[in-house]
């Protein structure tokens, strides 16, 4: 269920 989570966090930590 944390996929979409994931992602999130993964195009998150990218655009820092």
């Amino acid at each position: 269920m944390d996929s979409w989570v994931a992602a999130i966090e993964s195009i998150s930590a990218k655009r820092q």
